[in-house]
């Protein structure tokens, strides 16, 4: 980012189907000015950090469970409704291919509590009906998510017309970080929010590889089904079935 970029604010509800709709049209409509205007627009980089965890168990509008809808479908859909314009931007820089700009990257933000299921995935309770306890329902959605990297990662590759052409996803554990989350459901024990800079530097690391999962500037395995092909398969099948359901029409088309 150069020193006189300007920062721009977009506010959205992506607890609902309905309101990550919303605020991709409003995303997209910023990018699609830029371009107009010749600022050399395009979606370049998008980070799935937004995220909740909730000491009681909660539905939102579409009547999911809250942490899962925030954690999970949001990120999955949001990633969707965005596509066209990180694909574009994956075309101009395969034209470009000069190597002085990355291709497109989706970074999702997991976290060291995927593991807190003892990484194994709640099939039948993925929305935490039969019991509730914030920290199993925050690290179930970590877990979600790193999977939903995982085949994201895999599908981007397959559908890439040309390796120059693609899009990169990888994700990462941020490091314990004294965020309002954190001190709300754990306490202080982890470095300053300005000491935090794991996400920036993975979404901007020319070293990272997509599919990966980091933990700091290193790559680490993540739980064993996150790399299990036919368990991130039903996932995404499940996820595909249920944005659906609440109106969000096909996502990820011909992936």
């Amino acid at each position: 980012m150069s020193a006189d970029a300007v920062a721009g604010i977009i506010t959205g509800d992506l607890s609902t189907v309905d309101g990550v709709g919303r605020f991709a049209a409003a995303v997209r409509a910023a990018v699609a000015e830029r371009r107009r205007d010749g600022d050399g627009g395009g979606l370049h980089t998008l980070i799935h950090n937004a995220g909740v965890f909730l000491k009681r168990r909660t539905v939102t509008g579409d009547g999911l469970e809250t942490t899962f809808a925030v954690n999970v479908v949001a990120p999955f859909l949001l990633t969707s409704l965005l596509l066209p314009d990180l694909e574009a931007t994956a075309a101009a820089t395969a034209t470009a291919d000069d190597g002085s700009t990355l291709p497109p990257r989706v970074v999702h933000v997991s976290s060291i509590s995927h593991m807190d299921t003892g990484g194994v995935v709640p099939w039948d309770d993925l929305q935490s009906e039969a019991a509730y306890s914030a920290y199993t329902a925050y690290g179930a959605s970590k877990l979600l998510l790193l999977m939903v990297a995982r085949e994201m990662a895999a599908r981007f590759a397959a559908a890439a017309p040309a390796p120059a052409a693609r899009i990169d996803v990888v994700a990462l554990d941020p490091g314990t970080v004294n965020t309002k989350m954190l001190l709300a459901g754990w306490g202080a024990c982890g470095m300053d929010v300005g000491a935090a800079g794991g996400t920036a530097w993975l979404a901007a690391a020319r070293s990272a590889v997509s599919g990966e999962y980091y933990v700091g500037t290193s790559p680490r395995g993540g739980a064993p089904v996150s790399r299990d092909p036919a368990a991130r398969r039903r996932l995404w099948g499940l996820l595909t079935e249920l944005v659906a359901e609440k109106g969000g029409g096909d996502v990820y088309p011909g992936l």
